[in-house]
């Protein structure tokens, strides 16, 4: 890559299934724009310096250490930005709250999910750690479900993989007109809604390669779904709810643990592995559908992701590459279309962005690898962009090749 690029060293502490990790990254930006962002390491990956795995649920004075010893390893980097990434409700993430005690930036909220986290101050614990080294206001927190989406986003991006080949090839006409490049178009054009169903439910939008961000709430487990009755199975969900709150909200009805229940209330009822397989997915493929039309309705999204343990269950056939993802969209294809006068089912455009094209699927599983570090690097540098401070790594360690 060109050296004559606008580039730094930007770094993440993110937590992922029972791990901390803490990785570091160069990366490449347009300073003027907002709409091109490369994160120049070699074969799309990031150099991790440090890795932490703990027992579920971990104690927070383990949890508190481990943060603090992967922003040690971080510092001997001399990042210019660092992005941490909470599991945990957040009792806010607007930039403009920072360094107000009573603000909450960065501060975890109390959650009887994640004990370990609750109550945490995130920001006050990176300032304290890296004081020497970053600049407190070029410290960021993150909900994780929000800097999944960001990854999501600029891996497909950067992989061609945000639209169909057929969209693709209207788009580029479409560029040729107005004299801008297809990739710019497509920029402008599509957003990713991510969603992760796992110990709980949260989704999060990017557009134009930027969080969405004040005007949506990315906690969905308190919302209520419809009861799942399907006929054709001779299957009526009765199944009371795990949520001791809610009782039948997405949250008591969809996530690990409600999932996990209702295997072994089906399995006390005697029930065959194979039904309680079959019960097992029609109740997911039901409730996916159900929060993908929300999605629809409030962002209009041109692609939603589903992940989390929920979809991402590799010991069925019904894993994220199988029956599970083909189903769900079947079924949201259907609630979506509309009959024209001449009696044709077709999906209503104003629906979504961008019609479903063949072979392309609306709703898909996760392609990033690591979607939560490459969102966080992301989101560093689009906030590095947008104040317009660009670092020469050479006047800080010495000059940098970016081949």
């Amino acid at each position: 890559m060109p050296n004559s690029q606008p580039q730094q060293i930007v770094a993440c502490v993110v937590y992922t299934d029972r791990m901390i990790e803490a990785s570091a990254a160069q990366v490449i930006h347009n300073s003027k724009k907002i709409d091109h962002i490369e994160l120049g390491w070699s074969g799309d990956d990031c150099t991790r310096l440090y890795r932490k795995t703990f027992p579920i649920p971990p104690k927070q004075d383990e949890l508190v250490e481990a943060l603090r010893e992967a922003m040690s390893e971080i510092c001997k980097k001399r990042p210019e930005s660092l992005v941490l990434a909470s599991p945990s409700p957040l009792k806010s993430t607007a930039p403009s709250e920072r360094g107000f005690d009573s603000s909450g930036y960065g501060v975890t909220e109390a959650s009887g999910l994640y004990p370990a986290w609750s109550g945490l101050d995130l920001y006050a614990l990176a300032c304290d750690a890296c004081a020497s080294i970053i600049d407190p206001m070029d410290i960021h927190v993150q909900l994780d479900v929000a800097l999944a989406s960001l990854g999501e986003y600029h891996w497909r991006l950067n992989h061609k993989e945000l639209t169909s080949e057929t969209t693709r090839q209207k788009q580029k006409l479409y560029a040729a007109r107005v004299g801008r490049s297809v990739d710019q178009v497509i920029f402008d054009e599509h957003s990713v809604s991510y969603v992760k169903l796992s110990s709980d439910i949260n989704a999060a939008l990017t557009q134009q390669g930027v969080l969405f961000e004040g005007k949506g709430n990315p906690y969905l487990s308190m919302l209520h779904p419809h009861r799942c009755n399907i006929i054709d199975h001779g299957f009526n969900d009765d199944f009371e709810g795990d949520c001791s709150l809610h009782n039948d909200c997405f949250g008591g009805m969809l996530t690990q643990r409600a999932l996990k229940r209702r295997v072994e209330i089906y399995r006390s009822d005697g029930l065959s592995m194979n039904k309680i397989a079959l019960r097992k997915a029609l109740v997911i493929v039901e409730y996916a559908v159900q929060l993908c039309e929300i999605l629809v309705a409030a962002h209009r999204p041109s692609l939603i992701v589903l992940d989390g343990r929920v979809v991402n269950d590799r010991d069925s056939e019904m894993g994220p590459d199988g029956l599970l993802i083909s189903a769900i969209n079947d079924q949201l294809y259907e609630r979506l279309a509309v009959i024209d006068v001449d009696g044709n089912v077709s999906l209503k455009p104003s629906y979504i962005q961008h019609n479903f094209d063949e072979g392309f699927r609306f709703v898909q599983a996760a392609s990033c690898p690591n979607p939560l570090t490459y969102g966080a690097l992301a989101h560093a540098a689009n906030i590095i962009a947008a104040a317009g401070k660009i670092v020469n790594l050479g006047k800080r360690s010495g000059k940098q090749s970016m081949e």
